[in-house]
């Protein structure tokens, strides 16, 4: 036995066949070593019509240039796919092997870029897969690179589907089986199906949470229009979460400081009167400011939403500008009142427990505040955050430097 058949017998008897909506893909014997190939299901080798579709199919495949894309050939007895050379196995068999990797979210985010870069060479053309059943869709042993061989979108004539797509109906959009309009939401409800399989054993991420969730709707418009959309929701939820997290970290590490310094500060009996703080509301800000920051971007917006000028986009600048100027002082004037609170001396002289519910209470209220007043300036989450977190932080350094003096 040479190294080359010692190779092939090692990657066979690692392989193990799947069942795929057109037939078994599995590692056959054929002249001494060991060839990826896919049989056809008995009845549709039989069927005019399938194989005339599947002729359609290899032409079409043999011009996609994407690693994820496996290419193929009919064999002569026309009851057998051959494809690329490779270790290959399915979605379902690896995570059947290692559990561990739906805990992997470099795994699960490495797939589904793989897949929407799929999708940016093969929608354009009309190609849907449309099965992204974990049966349906491999990966290389080796790279652990995505591999796709056949696509639905060439079967939906012609073809009984409810038959065609037995025991794969989860992954499968409801409007391909009601021979509704195709396009890329069925993908997008597919591997919306197969990132819920993914993570069906191990914890679901918040953001992938949220995201599927609007991947797998029912309605095709309930959905993302594309593959490349639902990865810029991820991306988007992820920021946001991000963005949240790192306001709360902000605040707290600057109320932990305070913390340690009361613990060591002697008890006294001061007592400092705060001031309450003066109504917040629409009617404030028109008399401080002299307009309405939400009513006037929208105006520019609404006028000119089909043809925004450089002056509107100008415009429209200045006055997010200055939104953004108002949130600032805003903000700070409800931080410097909430934070005096809990820089105060009445604090130095209390126990720990009165200490962590205030800085508890505080980073609520912090954050209440920065969502009401962002949507009262018309300013962006992600950019009221980041100005919230320098306020809170700057306001914390002289609140700390105060109490030292």
């Amino acid at each position: 036995m040479n190294f080359e058949e010692l190779v092939n017998m090692q990657e066979a008897s690692g392989g193990r066949s799947e069942n795929t909506p057109i037939g078994v893909f599995q590692k056959k014997r054929v002249d001494r070593k060991y060839d990826n190939v896919l049989t056809l299901k008995a009845n549709l080798a039989e069927d005019g019509i399938f194989m005339s579709q599947l002729y359609k199919e290899i032409e079409a495949i043999e011009a996609i240039q994407n690693e994820s894309q496996l290419h193929f050939s009919l064999n002569e007895e026309c009851t057998e796919l051959k494809t690329d050379a490779g270790n290959f196995i399915s979605i379902a068999q690896l995570l059947n092997e290692n559990p561990a990797m739906c805990a992997d979210t470099k795994f699960v985010d490495r797939l589904l870029e793989q897949i929407v870069e799929w999708g940016s060479v093969c929608h354009p053309n009309g190609i849907y897969h449309v099965c992204f059943s974990p049966h349906n869709v491999f990966i290389n042993r080796k790279t652990n690179n995505l591999a796709l061989i056949s696509h639905g979108s060439f079967y939906l004539q012609g073809n009984n589907l409810e038959e065609f797509y037995k025991g794969y109906e989860d992954y499968i959009a409801p409007e391909v089986l009601s021979g509704g309009t195709i396009d890329e939401r069925c993908d997008v409800f597919s591997v919306g199906k197969l990132l819920n399989f993914v993570f069906s054993q191990a914890g679901m991420p918040s953001a992938y949470n949220k995201m599927l969730a609007k991947a797998t709707g029912i309605f095709p418009e309930e959905r993302y229009d594309s593959l490349n959309g639902m990865r810029r929701a991820l991306k988007r939820y992820r920021t946001t979460r991000r963005s949240v997290i790192e306001l709360c970290i902000a605040a707290a590490v600057a109320l932990l400081v305070v913390g340690i310094y009361f613990s060591f500060t002697p008890d006294n009996n001061q007592v400092e009167y705060v001031k309450p703080a003066p109504k917040d509301d629409m009617d404030e800000i028109l008399s401080e400011y002299g307009y309405d920051p939400v009513a006037a971007m929208t105006d520019i917006m609404t006028d000119t939403a089909s043809n925004m000028t450089p002056e509107k986009e100008k415009e429209l600048e200045e006055y997010r500008a200055k939104a953004a100027k108002i949130f600032q002082r805003r903000f700070a004037r409800e931080a410097d009142r909430i934070l005096s609170g809990i820089y105060s001396k009445k604090y130095s002289s209390g126990n720990e427990r009165s200490f962590v519910t205030a800085n508890q209470a505080a980073i609520e209220e912090l954050m209440k505040l920065q969502v009401d007043i962002a949507a009262q300036t018309g300013i962006d989450p992600q950019t009221s955050q980041s100005i919230a977190a320098e306020v809170i932080e700057q306001i914390a350094n002289e609140k700390q430097k105060a109490l030292t003096e």
